[in-house]
């Protein structure tokens, strides 16, 4: 068996010289977005952030911003539509960094289920089957209260 192909190769996205030259371009070229999400979908989606950000331009409810990190709606359609994502689990906690830190609260978890829904075809059973499994997974144990969003950081 030879070397590995990929040993030579940038993966999808990371064909980037000098992260510095690319996030000046990216919020350069992008006027229409916040700084916040460029970086944000510069670092996690590298040369792949132009996609993200075409699906926010096409339907403007993609837009919308879901955290202080500068998430955006766009992403959850581009995981299950460019990343095969298929449970809420995948979307919230692997293809994004939505619960990466914790639950971010029920209507949160909703508002990207319905997104979610729309693209893969939930009815309201399969909704709720996967906003459970989510709050189950992000329960930290022996803490009853952690189902709800964490404190901002102003709280502290």
């Amino acid at each position: 068996m030879g070397r590995s192909v990929t040993a030579g190769r940038y993966l999808a996205g990371c064909d980037i010289r000098d992260m510095n030259v690319f996030l000046d371009s990216v919020r350069r070229d992008n006027k229409d977005f916040s700084e916040v999400t460029l970086e944000y979908l510069g670092r996690n989606y590298g040369t792949e952030y132009a996609a993200v950000l075409d699906l926010a331009r096409g339907d403007s409810r993609l837009a919308e911003v879901l955290n202080e990190d500068g998430e955006i709606m766009a992403q959850v359609t581009y995981a299950v539509t460019r990343e095969m994502a298929r449970t809420l689990p995948d979307i919230v906690l692997r293809r994004t960094g939505i619960a990466t830190l914790g639950n971010p609260g029920d209507q949160m978890l909703r508002k990207v289920a319905a997104v979610a829904a729309s693209l893969l075809g939930w009815d309201s059973e399969r909704v709720e089957k996967e906003i459970g499994q989510t709050n189950a997974l992000l329960r930290i144990p022996g803490d009853e209260e952690s189902s709800g969003p964490l404190p901002r950081a102003e709280n502290f």
